[in-house]
C-alpha cells in the first residue's frame, strides 16, 4: 500500500477522517482482484480484505448487510458481483422474484 493510502487508513482508524464506499465500487475492486489478467488473487482472499475493510470503524457502505451477504456469496459461487448483489437484495427484502435476462440467475 502507498504511504498516502496508510494516512489515509490511519486516519479513518483514529476517526479523523470518515468514508464511504458505494456498492459499485465494491464491484470493480472484485474484479480488478480477481481478474486473471490483473492481480488473479482468489475469490476468498479478495472478499476477506474487502470484508476488513468494510467492517472497520468509520467506514461507511451502502445497503451494509446486503453487501456483506453479496460477498459471502461471491466467495463461494462463479456469479459476478452484481448477480450476487442481485440475489442477496432478493433473499434480504424478501423479493418474490428477479426479473433478468441472465441465463445464470434463472
Amino acid at each position: 500500500m502507498t504511504p498516502k493510502a496508510l494516512k489515509v487508513f490511519d486516519n479513518i482508524q483514529k476517526g479523523e477522517q470518515k468514508a464511504v464506499i458505494i456498492t459499485l465500487i465494491i464491484g470493480e475492486v472484485l474484479y480488478v482482484l480477481t481478474s486473471p489478467k490483473l492481480y488473479n488473487i482468489s475469490r476468498e482472499k479478495a472478499v476477506l480484505a474487502l470484508k476488513i475493510i468494510l467492517e472497520t470503524k468509520n467506514i461507511v457502505t451502502e445497503e451494509k448487510t446486503i453487501t456483506l451477504k453479496a460477498l459471502n456469496l461471491f466467495a463461494s459461487v462463479s456469479l459476478d458481483f452484481p448477480n450476487c448483489f442481485l440475489l442477496a437484495k432478493k433473499e434480504v427484502k424478501s423479493f418474490k422474484d428477479i426479473l433478468t435476462f441472465d441465463k445464470k440467475l434463472k
